[in-house]
């Protein structure tokens, strides 16, 4: 049986979706970002607390550990991953700087999506 290309992993509550090496996953996510790997994962309607969630789990990160990096408390992620609340635009920097433009990209036109009325 051949070697699977893309690490299968499972993510609870939520489902199973493919790891991809970080340079590509950002690539494929910075160049086609209508039909990337990230929105066939994500479901039908994606919520930036889902976005931030697959990034994490993708670059291995538990929930704490996130937090250190932008300066948040375990339940404010928790809370932030669950859509009971929205990171500031100071977490929101440092979430961009930790997982690159592929996921600026993404969560800037889920905000986008969310403050534009609906038709």
């Amino acid at each position: 049986m051949a070697k699977e290309l893309f690490q299968l992993v499972e993510v609870a509550d939520s489902g199973r979706y493919r790891l991809v090496p970080e340079t590509a996953f950002d690539a494929l996510l910075v160049h086609t970002p209508e039909s990337s790997l990230i929105r066939l994962a994500l479901k039908d309607e994606p919520t930036l607390g889902h976005l931030i969630r697959i990034f994490r789990v993708a670059h291995k990160l538990n929930q704490p550990k996130l937090g250190d990096k932008i300066g948040l408390k375990k339940r404010a992620v928790v809370n932030i991953e669950k859509d009971k609340t929205v990171p500031q635009p100071e977490s929101l920097k440092a979430l961009y700087e930790l997982f690159g433009q592929g996921f600026q990209i993404h969560a800037e036109q889920l905000i986008l999506k969310k403050k534009s009325p609906t038709k």
